[in-house]
């Protein structure tokens, strides 16, 4: 099944916030298998790494750490129709939130871009 979503992630020493991230794409309606998870990362000492890989992430190495360039390494690797933007610390509450993202793509072919709402921030 092709990659219908591309999710970019930039992250440098997430492990308080990356599981709660990854859980909140993991919980949404949309088919798991249409979306990759690109975790471009800074360089991380913590355990961004383990939780990338129990969520079947793939990581990317940024060398320059910038958040800006990590997206940018992100879009060139992306395989997906449509990319989406999150930070390490940005959870998505609407568990429908990628499919009505998706569905506004899907009907009407005039839409070129879709800003992001109803993400918090964990503490």
């Amino acid at each position: 099944m092709p990659i219908t979503l591309s999710i970019i992630i930039a992250t440098f020493n997430s492990e308080k916030t990356l599981p709660l991230v990854l859980q909140s794409i993991k919980k949404q309606t949309f088919p798991k298998e249409k979306i990759e998870i690109l975790l471009v990362d800074g360089g991380s000492h913590d355990k961004t790494f383990e939780i990338a890989k129990k969520f079947h992430c793939k990581v990317i190495n940024n060398p320059k750490t910038e958040p800006v360039y990590a997206k940018f390494l992100g879009y060139l690797q992306a395989k997906g129709k449509y990319i989406m933007y999150l930070d390490h610390d940005e959870v998505m509450e609407n568990k429908k939130s990628i499919a009505l993202k998706i569905e506004a793509f899907s009907s009407d072919k005039k839409i070129k871009a879709v800003i992001g709402s109803g993400y918090k921030n964990p503490s």
